[in-house]
């Protein structure tokens, strides 16, 4: 650590003096600041894990894609934003995520999901109702 003193002399002027730290301080700084490193990735590892175990990248994913308010919400907006949160209702319970190209129909990226569709018109009736569409 440097250390620094300060005073006035006889005219009142402050003066510094410093004192420059030992190599081997340096050295013992640096190996506690990897040490500091390696354990905060390690924390942002863990944490990345529990975010993927509770699926928050797709919730957050579904939330970011958001371009405007509930209430300016049209029809097709809510079925695709509906459909978004299903899957990640899905993945985060262990299922299996419905995947849908931007442009594709919502009808049709649920085709096939019977089992699914519950938990679709679920979030679709519930968003409605929330966005008064």
């Amino acid at each position: 650590m440097v250390s620094a003193w300060l005073w006035k002399d006889a005219s009142c002027q402050f003066k510094a003096a410093f004192e420059v730290p030992s190599q081997a301080a340096v050295a013992a700084g640096a190996h506690g600041l990897s040490i500091l490193e390696a354990k905060a990735r390690e924390q942002d590892s863990k944490l990345g894990v529990i975010q993927r175990a509770l699926g928050w990248s797709c919730w957050k994913k579904a939330l970011d894609q958001l371009t405007s308010g509930c209430r300016d919400m049209g029809e097709e907006e809510v079925r695709r934003f509906a459909l978004q949160l299903t899957s990640c209702d899905l993945e985060t319970s262990g299922g299996r995520a419905i995947s849908c190209a931007p442009h594709t129909d919502v009808g049709l990226c649920l085709m096939g999901l019977q089992e699914n569709q519950a938990a679709w018109t679920s979030y679709t009736n519930n968003m409605q109702v929330r966005c008064r569409i």
